[in-house]
């Protein structure tokens, strides 16, 4: 990124954390603290980092990124985080809502790649470079944050131009199959928003597959492929995340939090989240004061 990107970023930002924008689904993120592989749920985002690094784990496979590469997560997914940042040398980034209307209306005024559509994607998570048109695009949306007639009028347009520079990407295979109605990865994608706004009641495995007319049994291999875990190791970090999210941001009990993501067994729970997190419920980081 360029010194103009990151002085326009600097003049919106005079804090830490997220700062909320007028453009709808668009924040600025800014930090000193790095982080050390920090179990976080990545939502339907599209992150380009302006300053700074940062390592994306899901299972086995590692991305990174930096002001060279953008990360595009078009689905849910539990990662671990590892990020890089000083009070000299802050972090900053641009985090953007993945609005699959705005990216369904493009695919249906665009002439669709049928080779990237046929191609099989990896994961359900890719990194990409950023091109001249991107950090062009950029550069606009920073800018018109600092008019409210830009952003008013500008603003939604950048952000859709920003979509469509991506769904150009050379690793974009995912979002093109995606919005197949009929492919596996959108069906495994609805699987996931499914299990995401029911992670706290009983899902079984079978009746997730019948749901998509899959078999069982394909099913748990394409899920396994798209998100880098089985679907019960999928619904048991996402319930862990959440009872996390809870513990660090809310007092309540961990008998409490176990209930309220579908945990029938408090002592089950408590073994669960050490083996993830490496502390037990009780021991876990407030972020706010007693």
């Amino acid at each position: 990124m360029n010194q103009n990107i990151i002085n326009l970023f600097n003049q919106l930002v005079d804090k830490e954390g997220f700062t909320d924008t007028k453009i709808p689904g668009v924040k600025l993120y800014k930090t000193t603290t790095g982080m050390t592989n920090t179990p976080i749920l990545y939502d339907n985002l599209l992150i380009f980092m302006i300053q700074g690094s940062k390592i994306i784990k899901i299972s086995k496979e590692t991305f990174e990124y930096d002001n060279k590469k953008y990360l595009v997560v078009p689905t849910t997914l539990p990662l671990e985080v590892e990020s890089f940042a000083s009070e000299e040398n802050p972090m900053l980034s641009i985090t953007i809502a993945m609005d699959k209307k705005s990216i369904f209306e493009i695919f249906d005024k665009m002439d669709f790649n049928e080779k990237k559509a046929q191609k099989s994607s990896h994961l359900g998570i890719f990194t990409d470079k950023i091109t001249e048109d991107i950090e062009d695009a950029i550069y606009r949306l920073l800018k018109s944050l600092h008019s409210k007639n830009d952003y008013t009028i500008l603003g939604e347009m950048i952000v859709k131009e920003i979509f469509y520079r991506i769904i150009l990407g050379d690793e974009s295979m995912f979002l093109h199959r995606l919005f197949l109605n009929t492919s596996v990865e959108a069906k495994i994608s609805r699987t996931i928003k499914r299990i995401h706004d029911q992670y706290n009641e009983h899902l079984d495995i079978e009746t997730l597959s019948k749901l998509e007319d899959m078999s069982a049994s394909s099913f748990h291999s394409h899920f396994k492929r798209i998100t880098s875990y089985s679907p019960k190791q999928y619904i048991k970090r996402l319930k862990l995340t959440k009872a996390n999210e809870m513990l660090k941001n809310y007092a309540i009990l961990v008998h409490e939090v176990a209930t309220q993501i579908g945990y029938e067994s408090i002592p089950q729970f408590s073994n669960d989240y050490k083996a993830y997190f490496g502390y037990t419920p009780k021991d876990t980081p407030k972020n706010y004061e007693d």
